[in-house]
């Protein structure tokens, strides 16, 4: 016997389920990005501040449960004094209790594109010195290393020794495909903070979330457009001030935007970061230097604002 009320709940249950798919298919792909800091223990400040931004840091990692992996630069350990040497390591030390990873950046910073092979060989060697036995102590791996500058030699024949280099001592490179300017905005922005001008320390802060997040989405597309899919993507930061005020924020925004953090070890496992990245003697994200081997022209890299710039050089 024909039942109106079947149908009617037959033809709603179909609007129902198609609803659902459209909802679904409409949703983007989930993206998903590591982050990784340089030049620990901080980029720049005495002890104290060291301290402070190492706590900040790794507390607002712990909160939001992201993975990280700090690269030091062992020449920032020795302080003033045998006491102040040892905050130093002890800051080091937190990132391991922390549960978060340390890698190699060599011990002076050294630009491979101005150094001799055998002294940048050698610097990081001395980068190991005391990182090695710490993470060891701590059951951790130090199996990362990255080019400070993201330069990695003058010359394609540099470059490819110098990768032997790294993978005979047990050195996975970590490459780096969101670059940024965080360093530009946080010079700006630890003057205006030790001057006491609050001006332009606020139009900094102002400045650096939506700066930041056109990064992540521009070299996300990007990495859209040499894969033909999403990648993994690995985020550049930097231990300074500026970071530890700001981290937790522009962390949430991401999220909100539909990114999940992830660690640099499960990035790395993308079949993308197998791809051999074409020699260049420019500091540039890995997206650029894949796209040279696969042959895929990209866009040009946004700039920093033009008032930052120019504060900057004028600071300097």
């Amino acid at each position: 016997m024909f039942s109106l009320t079947r149908v009617t709940l037959a033809l709603g249950g179909v609007l129902l389920l198609l609803a659902t798919v459209v909802v679904v298919c409409a949703q983007p792909p989930e993206r998903l990005i590591a982050v990784t800091f340089d030049d620990l223990p901080v980029v720049r400040g005495n002890t104290v501040e060291m301290e402070r931004v190492t706590r900040t840091l790794l507390a607002k990692l712990d909160s939001l449960s992201i993975p990280a992996v700090g690269f030091v630069n062992e020449k920032k350990l020795p302080g003033k004094d045998e006491s102040d040497s040892l905050r130093h390591v002890v800051c080091l030390e937190a990132w391991l209790q922390a549960g978060q990873e340390l890698g190699n950046h060599t011990f002076s910073h050294a630009d491979a594109n101005k150094t001799p092979f055998e002294d940048y060989t050698a610097d990081v060697l001395k980068g190991e010195t005391a990182l090695r036995p710490l993470t060891e102590s701590y059951h951790s791996p130090l199996r990362y290393f990255r080019h400070p500058v993201l330069h990695a030699g003058p010359t394609a024949g540099y470059s490819d020794s110098l990768n032997c280099f790294l993978e005979e001592h047990g050195y996975e490179v970590a490459p780096v495909t969101i670059d940024n300017q965080d360093w530009m905005f946080a010079y700006v922005y630890e003057y205006a903070v030790h001057n006491g001008d609050t001006e332009l320390e606020e139009k900094v802060c102002e400045a650096y979330i939506p700066y930041m997040l056109g990064m992540v989405d521009f070299f996300s597309t990007q990495g859209d457009a040499v894969f033909e899919r999403p990648i993994p993507q690995v985020l550049l930061l930097h231990s300074n001030s500026l970071n530890a005020k700001m981290f937790d924020s522009l962390a949430v925004r991401l999220m909100e935007r539909g990114y999940r953090f992830i660690s640099l070890e499960e990035a790395m496992q993308d079949e993308a970061y197998s791809t051999k990245a074409g020699f260049t003697p420019r500091g540039m994200s890995w997206i650029y230097r894949w796209a040279t081997t696969l042959e895929v022209e990209l866009a040009a890299e946004p700039r920093e604002p033009d008032w930052l710039r120019e504060a900057y050089h004028h600071l300097r």
